[in-house]
C-alpha cells in the first residue's frame, strides 16, 4: 500500500518544525539554561525574586499535616476547583503571577465562600 504524500500545507508545517519544536533552533533543549536566560531578550525586564528572606509554602497554610499542592499557573483556577471539589481538604497553593487571572481566582473563591485563601502581598507581612 503506497503511502500518500501530504497536503501541500501540511508538508509545509512539516518543513517548518524540523528544527525543532514549533521552529525552535535544533540546540535550544540542549543549552544551558542560566546562559539561554542571560542572552534571552526579555531578560533585563523579566521579574525577579522579592528581597527578603525566602518562603516556604507549607507555613503559608495550615495543612495538619496533610501534604500541600502547589498549582503553578492556574490560569482561571479550573483545577483548583476541580480539585477543591474531589477533596474538599485539600491544602492547594495556588502561584499566578497575571495580576489578571490571580484577581479572578481570589473573586471566585471567595464567591465559593472559601475564606481561607491570601495573595502574595500578605505573604512578605
Amino acid at each position: 500500500m503506497a503511502v500518500k504524500e501530504p497536503p501541500c500545507a501540511v508538508k509545509k508545517r512539516h518543513e517548518r518544525f524540523e528544527g525543532g519544536a514549533r521552529g525552535a533552533p535544533t540546540d535550544y533543549y540542549t543549552r544551558t539554561p542560566d546562559l539561554a536566560m542571560k542572552n534571552h531578550p526579555y531578560a533585563p525586564i523579566a521579574p525577579r525574586l522579592p528581597e527578603g528572606p525566602s518562603v516556604d509554602p507549607r507555613t503559608l497554610v495550615e495543612s495538619g499535616g496533610r501534604p500541600v499542592e502547589l498549582e503553578i499557573g492556574p490560569g482561571r483556577g479550573g483545577f483548583i476547583f476541580e480539585r477543591l471539589a474531589e477533596a474538599p481538604d485539600a491544602c492547594v497553593i495556588g502561584l499566578e503571577i497575571r495580576l489578571k487571572w490571580a484577581t479572578i481566582v481570589d473573586r471566585r473563591l471567595h464567591d465559593r465562600g472559601l475564606a481561607h485563601h491570601l495573595d502574595a502581598f500578605d505573604v512578605r507581612q
